[in-house]
């Protein structure tokens, strides 16, 4: 499926999105949009057709007319799946001996300053 401007060019959320509680989402922050007439950012995770989660950054602009009013809404996804990939695997490293696969003394702080917090 080709998906450039002209290929989604005024259609609605459900229109695009093979995944109708993703659509579904979409709509009710063009309503928001609408509404406070401030762009929203977005992340979401969601499967594709081949069963694979993938992550996507979602931004949202309003277009305004000369009076102030909202006449449309710009949005942008972009595939941040492997920058993600890589943020949790630096998160495991970070926390983890990688010999031994135990949590390691940064992990072991971590809980103590959130167990701290609990009393």
């Amino acid at each position: 499926m080709e998906r450039g401007v002209d290929n989604i060019l005024g259609k609605t959320d459900g229109e695009i999105n093979q995944d109708k509680n993703l659509a579904e989402k979409f709509l009710l922050d063009d309503q928001k949009i609408i509404a406070t007439k401030t762009a929203l950012f977005n992340e979401v995770v969601f499967q594709n057709k081949d069963g694979q989660n993938k992550c996507s950054e979602v931004v949202k602009i309003p277009v305004m007319d000369g009076k102030g009013n909202v006449i449309g809404i710009v949005g942008r996804e972009t595939d941040i799946t492997e920058k993600r990939n890589h943020q949790e695997r630096l998160k495991y490293l970070s926390y983890t001996d990688v010999l031994t696969g135990a949590n390691n003394r940064t992990s072991f702080e971590e809980s103590a300053r959130e167990y701290d917090k609990e009393c």
